[in-house]
C-alpha cells in the first residue's frame, strides 16, 4: 500500500506533519521520514520499565509494542510519508544557528499558522533575516547547496542511515 504524503513543517526544532485523520501534529521519524499518529494509535507512545541499579525501575520506550503498532498502522494505511520542502537542508542549517529549539520554526505556504498571521511563503532568506533581527550572527554562515543529501555531512560521510 502506498503511503499518503503529507507536507512537513518544522516546529520547535522537530519536523512534523498533520495527521490527515484527526488533524493533530505528529512527529516525523528522522530515520524513515514517516509518521504514525500517536493520537489515532496511542500505543506509539507505549512505555515499559527496565530494572536499574538499586532495585529501581526506569521508564523506557516499549520498542516491541511500538513496532507492532507501526506495522498495524501501515496495514491500515495510516503510516504517512513526509513531503519535505526542496529547501530542507538549507532550512535545517539556518535553524541550527538559533540558540533555542523554541525558536526553530518554519511553516509551509498555507499552513494554519501562516494563514492566521497573514503570512505567505517563508523563504530561507526570510529565516536568515529573522536570525539577524534576533541577534544571531550570520556573518560566517555558509548556506548549503539545494542538492545536498541531508543524510551526509559536508565531507560526504553518512550521518543518518535511512531505511529503504
Amino acid at each position: 500500500m502506498e503511503k499518503i504524503k503529507m507536507p512537513a513543517f518544522m516546529e520547535h526544532g522537530h519536523w512534523k506533519m498533520f495527521c490527515p485523520v484527526c488533524k493533530n501534529r505528529i512527529f516525523i521519524d528522522p530515520v524513515t521520514d514517516t509518521a504514525v499518529c500517536s493520537y489515532c494509535y496511542p500505543s506509539m507512545n507505549a512505555m515499559a520499565f527496565k530494572p536499574i541499579e538499586g532495585g529501581l525501575l526506569e521508564q523506557v520506550p516499549h520498542v516491541r509494542l511500538r513496532e507492532k503498532t507501526r506495522k498495524q498502522a501501515e496495514q491500515d494505511g495510516c503510516l504517512y510519508s513526509a513531503e519535505y520542502p526542496a529547501e530542507r537542508v538549507q532550512i535545517e542549517a539556518v535553524m541550527r544557528e538559533r540558540p533555542t529549539a523554541q525558536n526553530m520554526n518554519w511553516y509551509y505556504e498555507g499552513h494554519p499558522y501562516m494563514l492566521a498571521n497573514g503570512m505567505e511563503k517563508q523563504t530561507v532568506e526570510d529565516l536568515i533575516a529573522e536570525n539577524e533581527g534576533n541577534g544571531v550572527s550570520m556573518k560566517d554562515f555558509v548556506l548549503p547547496a539545494l542538492n545536498v543529501d541531508p543524510n551526509l555531512d559536508p565531507d560526504g560521510d553518512v550521518v543518518v542511515k535511512r531505511k529503504a
